[in-house]
């Protein structure tokens, strides 16, 4: 049986068992007052279409969609039966300049109760927010000890990462912590892009299916980077 009927299989699973089904893929998102739900219509489904180039359109089946319209998406995507890719919207974040980010190498990670998450994959990378408000004009981005940074690319649209991801926190400047964003004890290769556009915030994490290493052009041959729609 294929990747994509066993995808298919799933969906329809979802939609005839409806809330058996959620509560474990979503984590504590539809049991908090977060407002974070499944985005199942047509027009939501196609909101990153954008962002993929026109020779990758056609290959990424989007898996997992959920978001607040006003401020929060996190759409995940199977590309080819290759790689999953997790495009994190933050609109509170529009005002973030790419120059003033920090990032900061072999931090300690704290725990903390997490307001929303949503996770996918094998193993599961995790999203967890603090908070429902994290409004921020500059943040720091820290990455645990076990994690290992191997290349830094920036840009005046972009900025890329390539590492073997086991954690990594984000906090506004004066660190309060906004996101947890993680790997359950376990590091995996992943590119990370950070980009904005005119009116929101973009965080995309790419790693391959059976978890090797992955490319540093990869990312930059399935999306557009270069932007300001």
């Amino acid at each position: 049986m294929t990747r994509k009927i066993i995808i298919t299989i799933a969906i329809i699973t979802l939609i005839l068992l409806g809330p058996f089904v959620i509560v474990p893929l979503v984590s504590n998102i539809t049991s908090t007052p977060y407002d974070m739900n499944l985005l199942m219509s047509d027009k939501l489904k196609e909101r990153y279409d954008w962002i993929f180039k026109d020779s990758v359109q056609q290959k990424a089946d989007l898996l997992y969609s959920i978001g607040r319209e006003d401020d929060k998406f996190l759409y995940i995507y199977d590309i080819n039966d290759e790689y999953l890719m997790y495009i994190n919207e933050i609109k509170e974040y529009k005002e973030v300049s790419l120059d003033s980010i920090k990032y900061i190498e072999s931090s300690e990670i704290k725990d903390f109760s997490s307001f929303a998450s949503g996770s996918w994959g094998e193993p599961s990378l995790t999203f967890e927010i603090k908070s429902m408000s994290i409004q921020s004009t500059a943040l720091k981005i820290s990455f645990s000890k076990e994690s290992d940074i191997m290349d830094i690319e920036r840009q005046d649209d972009f900025t890329l990462l390539n590492l073997k991801l086991n954690s990594m926190m984000i906090c506004d400047n004066e660190d309060i912590m906004h996101y947890k964003i993680h790997y359950n004890n376990i590091c995996i290769p992943t590119a990370i892009a950070f980009f904005n556009t005119k009116d929101s915030f973009f965080i995309i994490h790419l790693r391959r299916i059976d978890n090797k290493m992955i490319e540093k052009s990869t990312i930059k041959n399935l999306i557009r980077l270069n932007t300001s729609t």
